[in-house]
């Protein structure tokens, strides 16, 4: 079995069970519905009892060795939309992809707002009158500032969408996406028609 599983054979009269426990880091969850989706998922394979954190991204699971190995752990939180590696007692490589994650989210946000700051300035072009700024109006401009941060900075709350109507269990990012699409398409029909 997987390096760092603990295992436990119990007997009873007619059968022998190797239980193992294992601890995934979870990557991808954006609320507690993600946690709760997880762990649904984990509990419905045979021989797997599994209880997540959403707070430290862990997911502690106590399984059949004899039918499943840590692998095929993993690979069903994928099928589910998330991402999972076994759990290490190596804190310091846990903080550097923390960092990373951190380092990652920092570099989208700031990217978003460079984007998205000329569309709001747009705003109050309007209100106050700055004929230098009424080119923050031309809907091509508008479009072609709005659409990267629309489809691509937020491409993750697409595919977590497709992932949670998958898994027939919506939760924010449906929402998210929802609700964006919706504002983007509308401002797309005002701008153009």
């Amino acid at each position: 079995m997987a390096e760092g599983t603990d295992q436990m054979t119990i007997t009873t009269e007619h059968v022998t069970v190797r239980r193992g426990d294992t601890e995934l880091l979870l990557k991808g969850m954006s609320c507690a519905a993600c946690a709760v989706r997880i762990e649904k998922g984990l509990n419905e394979m045979a021989g797997v009892k599994a209880a997540v954190n959403f707070a430290n991204e862990k997911a502690a699971i106590h399984f059949d060795t004899e039918k499943l190995s840590i692998q095929d752990l993993i690979r069903k939180v994928k099928e589910i939309g998330y991402g999972a590696e076994e759990a290490t007692d190596d804190f310091e490589k846990e903080q550097e992809e923390k960092d990373k994650e951190i380092k990652n989210l920092r570099n989208i946000f700031i990217m978003s707002a460079i984007l998205s700051l000329p569309l709001f300035m747009a705003m109050f072009v309007g209100i106050f009158s700055i004929e230098s700024l009424m080119f923050l109006h031309n809907p091509i401009l508008q479009l072609s500032l709005a659409a990267p941060v629309q489809f691509i900075i937020g491409f993750r709350f697409y595919r977590n969408s497709y992932y949670n109507l998958k898994a027939k269990s919506p939760g924010m990012d449906v929402l998210v996406a929802m609700g964006t699409s919706a504002a983007f398409f509308y401002s797309v029909y005002n701008g153009f028609l």
